[in-house]
């Protein structure tokens, strides 16, 4: 039996490690796919940004006219919109699976940290590019000294800027959404800093303006620029700030999870091992309470969780936060359920230990009840071998009293032993054998039948020891007798008085 339990034993864990062998393959190939999307997706937006920079560098060279320099800028300012806006694209579908991969799947996520560096670095480049370009053509449109001309174009764009900026999102709940929103707000940004020569030439032509509504169209130009120079910072403030937030909420929540997940594994092996013995459960107690004071330690980075979460909830929207307490929920799920199995193995254990400790202490009783019994059954037992020259009077009334006994149990069988017929106190005790009239003196005649009949009558002989003690019993030494039935009687209720708290 022992070796069936074994055998099946040993198939569960080969289970076991098919299972783990398998759910590793399965991550390893989930791996494989997410590095060759991500390669794909970084391949496709690198060969966009090098269109995107042969396309700027196609572009015609500014224009001496002025409705042509107009028609030169708003197809510049389309095609930096349309980068931004494709490129915004681009880098939020790179980044889902770069976050997978920096965050789930690699331990070392050097590859797709070098690979986005490189990635960033050439989109920086192409926004680069487009801003000199802007910069090009609005220092041709100053060139043409035709203010009024730059004021109509510059304002349109200003308000849109304006615009857009106010109506701009707040921080997703996604590391990787706040870092395409980061991206973006840098090429935004980019694109504001382009028009800083046209702005600071337009502020510095302001006195020679005659017209009023000139000025006045001056004076809007110049607060929006500030306007959105402010809406920029503040965007750009908002983004960092949520960015680290995140970037810290979701390595606190990557953290714990593995946390939980190391831990209930611990708490699975506990309850899985055989108690069976005090010592085994006593050790799986310690291993518990070691897990616990690990748990009550890293419950202030849980307490850290839900402050972190509960002040990002205040920088986003409430779609946004609702996705937040969607996380934040699962980790205290998680972790209530822990402590909840945690508290259950050590409830088990601490009975097992209650248990096991109960059977060894019945089973010490019942062996302490035993030993007693089995002393109690030797002490009772008749000294028939002792020495005659101790306790002389305990070994004849001993033997008297038991002495009686056997011969009462084989009369009641209807045997007689030799003994019997010989021995003087069995026949004394017989009432149907001739009574042996013994001197009332010291002595007695011991007939030596070798002698002669005159040696006999003439030589009196000293009375042996079982001759005397035949006398001192018949004589007086009964109540002797009953002294040691009462000692034993005592004895007896002293074995009982030990025996009961036992049973």
């Amino acid at each position: 039996k022992k070796l069936e339990n074994k055998i099946a034993e040993l198939k569960e864990k080969c289970k076991d490690k098919q299972k783990k062998k398998e759910e590793r393959m399965d991550e390893l190939e989930k791996v494989k796919h997410t590095i060759s999307d991500f390669d794909g997706l970084a391949d496709k937006l690198i060969t966009w940004i090098e269109n995107q920079v042969n396309g700027l560098k196609n572009q015609d060279p500014p224009a001496t006219s002025i409705e042509d320099l107009k028609d030169q800028l708003k197809y510049h300012n389309d095609f930096t919109d349309k980068v931004q806006d494709d490129g915004a694209d681009l880098f939020k579908d790179l980044m889902k699976p770069a976050q997978a991969l920096k965050s789930d799947l690699l331990q070392n996520d050097k590859y797709v940290t070098d690979k986005i560096a490189d990635l960033q670095k050439a989109y920086d480049n192409l926004q680069r590019a487009t801003g000199e370009r802007q910069e090009e053509l609005e220092k041709a449109m100053l060139d043409a000294q035709n203010v009024k001309d730059t004021m109509d174009y510059i304002l349109p764009w200003l308000v849109e800027a304006e615009e857009d900026l106010l109506k701009e999102e707040k921080p997703g709940a996604e590391l990787e959404t706040v870092l395409v929103q980061l991206e973006k707000q840098k090429a935004d940004q980019q694109q504001l800093q382009s028009h800083a020569n046209l702005i600071d030439s337009l502020r510095a032509q302001g006195d020679t303006l005659k017209d009023e509504a000139d000025k006045e169209q001056l004076q809007e130009i110049l607060a929006r620029w500030d306007h959105c120079k402010e809406l920029q910072d503040e965007r750009k403030e908002l983004l960092s700030t949520a960015h680290d937030r995140l970037q810290e909420l979701e390595e606190l929540a990557a953290d714990l999870n593995s946390f939980i997940t190391a831990s209930e594994g611990r708490v699975r092996d506990s309850n899985a091992q055989p108690l069976v013995t005090v010592d085994a459960v006593e050790g799986e107690l310690d291993k518990l309470k070691a897990l616990r004071d690990e748990i009550e330690k890293k419950s202030s980075d849980l307490e850290l969780l839900n402050n972190r979460g509960d002040d990002y909830k205040l920088l986003t929207d409430p779609v946004q936060a609702e996705l937040i307490d969607a996380k934040l929920n699962d980790i205290n799920a998680r972790w209530n359920n822990l402590l909840e199995h945690l508290n259950s193995s050590e409830f088990w254990a601490n009975d097992a230990t209650d248990r096991l400790t109960d059977l060894d202490r019945q089973q010490k009783l019942r062996q302490a009840y035993i030993e007693a019994q089995n002393n109690c059954d030797t002490d009772s037992e008749p000294n028939v071998g002792s020495n005659a020259d101790s306790t002389e009077d305990t070994d004849i009334s001993d033997y008297g009293v038991n002495t009686r006994r056997r011969r009462r149990k084989k009369k009641a069988s209807g045997e007689t032993s030799r003994s019997e017929k010989s021995d003087p106190i069995r026949q004394q005790d017989d009432p149907k054998s001739d009574p042996i009239n013994l001197p009332d003196g010291p002595t007695s005649m011991i007939i030596d039948p070798k002698a002669s009949t005159s040696d006999q009558q003439q030589k009196p002989s000293e009375p042996s020891n079982s001759v005397k003690k035949t006398e001192e019993v018949i004589k007086g030494k009964q109540p002797e007798t009953k002294k040691v039935i009462k000692k034993k009687k005592e004895k007896s209720t002293d074995c009982d008085s030990a025996l009961i708290p036992l049973l």
